[in-house]
């Protein structure tokens, strides 16, 4: 699926490209200059003899010939860039693009001056320069041309600018006029409005493209007299939302497999209501009609984490695992990961010890255990600013030492958490997937948790991030720029890093006399076996404070009833072949199930149980919550992106009537995005 082309970002970014081959082009055309500058020197002492005279020329003439030509292959063939488009894209929040911007107006003015020189020496009527003008006509040509290209650029420049004044108006001081592109980046990079790229990237061939995407098979469709109980570990991950988005962005073709379901919509806020008192969380459901078939209902299960004001969360053990590979070279890999973990740098304090350890062919501790006091601070941010990508990647010693570390400066009662940036591109050390799970799980056991943040594109390993992730007790964060790296940061903060609740896991029982069959929308990698709800020594998923998580199911009216699953517990709304005890007052009652979910305390081995039912008519959709129809939304964007055939039929359009107005920015962007997958659509 391909981004609509915007022709005026073309030529612009046409122009910033050209611009890299501007600092070797414009010495040699200052050597023009001087040449003929200098060409009257050369010939007035051969005046007195013809034959010096025109070897003065000649020379002169072979002089500027070489440099002329010189410029006209570097023009024609111009050397390979240093970044490419993407590249270039990526550093729109960067000092790096903003020169480059900047640059542009001066580029125009240097290009002026040339050939204005060159149009002097072209006027000159002397015998001698006869040769000369031959020469240097066709640079003048080239110079001509060069000047109208880098014309239009700034025009396209001016064109921008005149689309984003009125952003501009609002974000400068009223003495302080906008001049040029950059300095409306400037002062949007300044607020939260900011989004990451003010472009849509172009358009780009898939077939370079490395990344790695673990194989999903979705949940299916399931008879609740033959299969009554679903169970599923549950996720608080982002990675696939932020992950899609920036294949949006590219106008890449989105793999099925990148799409997790559940981690799209649990990107996004619902509003839920926080537990009262201590509880680990609160749970609400709600029933609707399903808007993609009307005969159908959803069954939506909110769980709201328990929340933390900052600054009573507790002190933290925090060691950063940062990849400093040659793959993490690219603008949007390790320079993003400074700039974000500058961000979280800022957000700590004394109570907080940080570390750095870095990872490339081999690994080494760049900040050892450091508070982060003002002088602590400066000082992790100077160590910060000095690191630099190169060689290949030894990823599992890295991740070795970084526990290592972790434990010895162990924190008792606090956050002791391991933060991995990388792209994922293993290929030194302990490599396989199962062996790092192996070490991140060990780890986990010992309370020393993992949060995985992805970073860059063509050779994410996305497959690997959301493994070691998902089993090292953590997070799995993919960051497209600094934008998202100020969600998980700042306002997700207490969320990133404190646990309020692990191996929560969800049970559904569902009742044969209202339901005929259902299906669990998402969750294809965290579906457990129903007698590992009870079992406390299956792993499942953690809650940070005030997290949400959310998961649907779509359920088809009433069926019969049929063989019951064993080793589970005592079934409501049949009758249990372990008693024969008979279920038809409950199963002839308005429940359409009984919801079951088990937790432990972050510190805790044993698990505590809760229950709730669904009972009620379903509401019409178009009558529904906002943030249920949202959610819904949300829901049906994974499912169209996933391939599912049942929602094969409906349009974008009808994504965004379904999710309603944008209620906050993140909302906005979604349905933005689905604008541009939808293209034409009308």
């Amino acid at each position: 699926m391909n981004s609509p082309q915007d022709p005026i970002e073309d030529r612009f970014i046409d122009a910033l490209l050209h611009e890299q081959a501007r600092s070797n082009r414009e010495s040699e055309l200052q050597g023009i200059a001087a040449a003929i500058d200098a060409a009257p020197a050369l010939t007035a002492p051969a005046r007195r003899s013809p034959w010096r005279r025109h070897l003065a020329v000649a020379a002169a003439c072979v002089a500027i010939g070489g440099i002329g030509f010189a410029i006209l292959k570097s023009a024609r063939r111009p050397e390979p860039l240093a970044m490419d488009r993407q590249s270039l894209r990526a550093t729109d929040s960067s000092g790096a693009l903003l020169e480059r911007i900047r640059d542009q107006e001066d580029r125009v003015e240097d290009r002026r001056k040339v050939l204005a020189t060159l149009a002097r020496s072209e006027r000159s009527g002397s015998s001698e320069d006869a040769i000369k003008r031959g020469l240097d006509s066709q640079d003048i040509a080239d110079a001509r041309r060069d000047l109208v290209q880098d014309e239009i650029a700034l025009a396209d420049l001016q064109a921008r600018l005149s689309e984003l004044e009125p952003a501009a108006r609002r974000l400068r001081r009223p003495s302080e006029p906008v001049s040029s592109m950059a300095s409306v980046i400037v002062a949007q990079e300044k607020t939260q409005d900011w989004k990451d790229s003010p472009f849509t990237m172009r358009s780009q061939s898939d077939s370079w493209n490395a990344e790695r995407y673990g194989a999903l098979v979705d949940p299916s469709w399931e008879n609740p007299a033959d299969t009554p109980l679903s169970t599923f570990s549950i996720d608080v991950d982002t990675a696939s939302y932020s992950n899609i988005r920036r294949m949006i962005r590219e106008g890449r073709t989105i793999p099925a497999d990148a799409v997790r379901i559940e981690e799209c919509i649990n990107a996004f806020d619902y509003h839920d209501v926080p537990p009262a008192g201590d509880e680990a969380f609160a749970v609400r459901t709600a029933l609707t009609t399903c808007p993609w078939n009307e005969r159908h209902a959803l069954v939506k299960i909110g769980i709201k984490g328990r929340e933390i004001p900052r600054d009573q969360r507790p002190a933290s053990n925090l060691v950063f695992l940062i990849d400093v590979s040659g793959s993490m070279q690219d603008s949007n890999k390790l320079p993003l990961v400074k700039e974000c973990l500058k961000l979280l740098l800022h957000q700590l304090d004394e109570r907080d010890s940080v570390s750095f350890v870095v990872y490339a062919g081999s690994e080494g501790v760049v900040l050892p255990p450091t508070k982060m006091t003002e002088t602590g601070r400066v000082r992790a941010l100077d160590s910060l600013e000095k690191l630099e990508a190169g060689g290949s990647t030894n990823g599992g010693a890295g991740i070795m030492r970084a526990y290592q570390m972790a434990m010895d400066n162990f924190v008792d009662g606090g956050v002791n958490r391991v933060i991995l940036a990388t792209d994922g591109d293993f290929n030194v050390g302990i490599t396989g997937q199962q062996s790092l799970v192996d070490l991140v799980k060990e780890r986990a056991a010992r309370k020393i948790y993992l949060s995985v943040l992805g970073f860059g594109t063509g050779n994410l390993n996305d497959s690997m991030l959301e493994a070691i992730g998902k089993d090292g007790n953590g997070n799995h964060f993919y960051i497209d720029g600094i934008r998202e790296g100020r969600k998980v940061f700042l306002r997700n903060l207490s969320g990133t890093l404190v646990t309020i609740a692990k191996d929560v896991k969800i049970q559904v029982e569902f009742n044969p006399a209202k339901v005929g069959s259902y299906r669990l929308i998402g969750y294809a990698n965290r579906v457990l076996k129903n007698e590992d709800f009870n079992n406390d020594k299956v792993d499942a998923g953690d809650i940070g404070a005030g997290h949400t998580v959310t998961a649907f199911y779509e359920i088809t009216p009433a069926g019969a009833d049929g063989p019951v699953s064993r080793g589970v517990d005592p079934l409501k709304y049949q009758s249990d072949r372990r008693t024969e005890t008979p279920a038809a007052e409950v199963a002839g009652s308005n429940e359409w199930l009984t919801l079951k979910l088990r937790h432990k305390r972050p510190d805790g081995d044993t698990s505590v149980k809760q229950e709730s039912v669904v009972t009620g008519d379903p509401v019409r959709w178009q009558d529904a919550d906002s943030n249920i129809r949202f959610a819904t939304a949300v829901a049906l964007f994974g499912m169209k992106l996933r391939g599912m055939s049942e929602v094969a039929d409906i349009t974008w359009n009808r994504v965004r009537e379904i999710a309603g107005s944008a209620g906050d920015e993140d909302r906005a962007e979604f349905l933005e995005l689905v604008r541009t997958l939808g293209g034409t659509e009308r």
